[in-house]
């Protein structure tokens, strides 16, 4: 069987959960600098706005973003 997502699922950032995560992103490169800390999100590849944003937000972080579709079949690039 092949695996679909919802056509009306929704795009949208869950900040109470994004924010622990970060900051054990972040500990982990205060413990280690060198350490290159990678990230995978999910975001619509027609939301152009939504897609610069989250990759600059990330890069702020000091990670190196990477986001996908849900179904993790194609990684979309940062927009220009």
């Amino acid at each position: 069987d092949s695996v679909t997502f919802p056509a009306n699922a929704e795009y949208r950032a869950i900040p109470s959960q994004s924010a622990w995560q970060v900051n054990a992103l972040r500990q982990a490169k205060l413990s280690n600098p060198k350490l290159r800390v990678f990230t995978l999100d999910y975001w619509d590849p027609a939301d152009t706005a939504g897609l610069k944003d989250l990759y600059r937000r990330q890069r702020a972080q000091g990670f190196v973003p990477y986001v996908s579709t849900p179904l993790l079949d194609t990684i979309i690039g940062e927009p220009e």
